[in-house]
């Protein structure tokens, strides 16, 4: 592999690291924000945007390292959308914690767990992601295998979602209460389906590159 393209690949790991990030301190967002810590909950949340940005700033320059040639073609256009596909992740989880922090939706006590549990699963999709792009370019295999996984824990949030709307409409609250925890059922698990997308894109890529 050409220097650039390690250059790209190395920046390309670095997303994923600021990405993890985000993930990780939403979660503490959700976490203390359930617990009632609202204070903590705002300074993880700043960090979810710090990282953000962050991840940003990386996905620019990837962008540009490859606009000035790194790959082929082939691979150049399916290595910056695997890297744009992984930013929307990041989007996603500061648009979570955006949703809790300014909506402040009032979360009944017996659903607490169901939602934490939710955060959890939703972001453990992204792991078996990670492992999948550390075997790019040195083993196809092992990234499809990664790959599968996603789109199994994927499922199993798909599941999640809709038993915890469930449990959501059937509640005894008013409706406007109802839909807005619906949307935040939702767009916790939009990191999921983010996730699932950018592993399409790595599946994609790594057909590619065993071309």
């Amino acid at each position: 592999m050409r220097k650039r393209e390690e250059e790209s690949v190395n920046l390309a790991r670095e997303h994923l690291g600021k990405t993890e990030l985000c993930l990780n301190e939403m979660a503490k967002t959700f976490g203390a924000y359930l617990d009632g810590r609202r204070e903590e909950a705002k300074d993880f949340a700043l960090q979810v945007d710090k990282a953000e940005s962050e991840a940003d700033n990386l996905r620019r320059e990837i962008a540009k390292g490859l606009f000035e040639g790194a790959f082929l073609p082939l691979m150049r256009e399916g290595f910056l959308n695997l890297v744009e596909a992984i930013d929307k992740i990041a989007d996603e989880a500061e648009s979570c914690c955006d949703l809790i922090m300014l909506e402040t939706p009032d979360i009944p006590d017996d659903l607490k767990p169901s939602f934490k549990e939710v955060v959890k699963d939703s972001i453990l999709c992204f792991q078996p992601l990670k492992e999948g792009f550390i075997h790019l370019f040195k083993d196809f295999s092992l990234t499809l295998e990664q790959v599968q996984k996603v789109n199994v824990k994927e499922a199993e949030v798909d599941q999640k979602e809709e038993e915890l709307t469930r449990r959501v409409f059937s509640a005894d609250l008013e409706l406007a209460r109802k839909i807005l925890l619906r949307q935040l059922v939702a767009k916790i698990c939009d990191i999921s389906d983010r996730t699932e997308d950018a592993a399409d894109r790595l599946e994609v890529l790594a057909i590619k590159g065993r071309i």
